[in-house]
């Protein structure tokens, strides 16, 4: 028959509390949780909207609450920090084109002309080096156009 002795019985009880203070320390030490909108406390602070993208490049050191660590940002959670990051200095997401032909945002954030990318305005005609130029007009003389 199977039977269990009170000295297994203990050590099983002793296994289960150091399980469950191992799983609260991985959670702790992992970083923070985030819970959306009435789900509970967050075990982070939520610095969404102050400007800073808070990446893994930028989380660690000092905390402005000692107690909780900010929460971990990105494009898709948080844009208005995380995005700002990625956009030349009119506003244009990196490796697209702006509003202003033919200026193309490049992957190291700097307007570039590319006209042969992005075109060029409707009376401008794209040139080799990326640029457009005012298109040249052909004007008759003697009746024959140039």
């Amino acid at each position: 028959m199977f039977g269990l002795n009170i000295a297994m019985i203990d050590g099983l009880k002793q296994m289960k509390t150091k399980i469950i203070l191992a799983l609260f320390a991985l959670v702790i030490v992992s970083g923070c949780i985030q819970q959306g909108p009435g789900e509970g406390a967050e075990i982070c602070v939520d610095l969404c909207g102050d400007g800073i993208c808070q990446d893994e490049a930028h989380l660690g050191g000092v905390y402005i609450n000692e107690e909780k660590p900010p929460c971990l940002e990105a494009a898709e959670s948080c844009p208005e920090d995380c995005l700002k990051e990625q956009r030349c200095s009119d506003g244009t997401l990196k490796n697209r084109c702006s509003s202003t032909k033919p200026k193309y945002c490049s992957l190291a954030l700097a307007l570039v002309d590319s006209c042969r990318v992005c075109g060029c305005p409707e009376d401008e005609a794209c040139q080799p080096d990326g640029g457009c130029e005012q298109k040249l007009l052909a004007l008759p003389l003697d009746g024959v156009y140039i």
